[in-house]
């Protein structure tokens, strides 16, 4: 909501109630909490499971500082990865590394359950290619990885329909809001693209 203020697109505040109220209704009954008791960081100096901490070091939805905080806070091990990119940027391949090593240590996995990755990585987690038929979780199959990327990339038509929401992509969302919210012309930038948030 703020971002979108922050656009310049506004919303009726009984819009935004509405939508919080249907929230915190399903939360309560599936969950059996009410949201608005949440507060990661109160409880952070008194909880001990193993934590990795991810942040975007460009992410504006969720500022980087809120996760280095509760980071700072944590009682148990901890590690915090700061990645180039925003919100919605594909990672790069030393996050899913990362995050392979912390749930092999933590989980005790054996190694020989974890995924190859791809010396051609493209932004992809290994698990993607297997499920879009890739793969078969053996090392030293490029060539059916690089097949599987091919078959992927040909299907949908649009490389970047397969790694994520781009900037491109993003603006063009924010525009295709602003149009339906009655703010032609995109979120302040006077032509139909829509506005960097």
């Amino acid at each position: 909501v703020d971002k979108g203020r922050e656009a310049g697109l506004s919303v009726p505040n009984w819009v935004v109630k509405a939508a919080i109220r249907l929230i915190r209704n399903s939360v309560r009954q599936t969950a059996g909490f009410d949201i608005r008791n949440l507060s990661p960081i109160a409880h952070a100096d008194s909880t001990f499971i193993p934590a990795l901490f991810v942040a975007g070091e460009q992410d504006d939805f969720i500022l980087p500082h809120h996760s280095q905080r509760i980071y700072e806070r944590y009682g148990g091990d901890k590690n915090l990865i700061l990645v180039e990119g925003d919100h919605n940027s594909p990672r790069p391949k030393f996050l899913f590394d990362s995050v392979g090593i912390f749930l092999q240590n933590y989980l005790q996995i054996p190694i020989d359950w974890s995924l190859p990755v791809n010396p051609n990585y493209m932004g992809l987690p290994p698990w993607y290619i297997q499920a879009r038929g890739g793969g078969h979780g053996t090392a030293g199959q490029d060539d059916s990885y690089y097949d599987a990327m091919q078959q992927i990339l040909t299907l949908s038509g649009n490389p970047e329909l397969d790694v994520g929401m781009t900037a491109a992509r993003q603006q063009e969302v924010e525009a295709s809001l602003a149009a339906m919210l009655g703010h032609r012309g995109g979120a302040g930038t006077g032509g139909g693209g829509g506005g960097a948030v």
